[in-house]
Parts: C-alpha cells; structure tokens; sequence
C-alpha cells in the first residue's frame, strides 16, 4: 500500500513541475527550435576520407 502511495505522490510531483515549467506548449516550442537546429546545415561535417 505505501508503494501506491509513493508512486502517487512521485506522479503528482512530477505533473506539477511540469506545470511549472510551462507545460505542453512551452515543450513543443522547445522540441520546434531543436529540430530547426539540428536539422540546419553543418559547415564543417569532417573529411570523408
């Protein structure tokens, strides 16, 4: 029974700093500027041989 309560307590935990952190639309716009970045183009990708 206490295991449930942890796993609660820890799931309530976590879902508040999400809120806090921004939530939904804040990680969308983060995974938007990460994707952008990383898909531009490299200047110097090494040599090939």
């Amino acid at each position: 029974m206490r295991d449930w309560i942890a796993i609660l307590i820890l799931y309530v935990l976590a879902l508040g700093l999400f809120r806090v952190l921004g939530g939904l639309g804040s990680a969308a716009e983060a995974f938007r500027r990460w994707g952008g970045h990383s898909s531009g183009t490299r200047v110097n990708p090494g040599s090939s041989s």
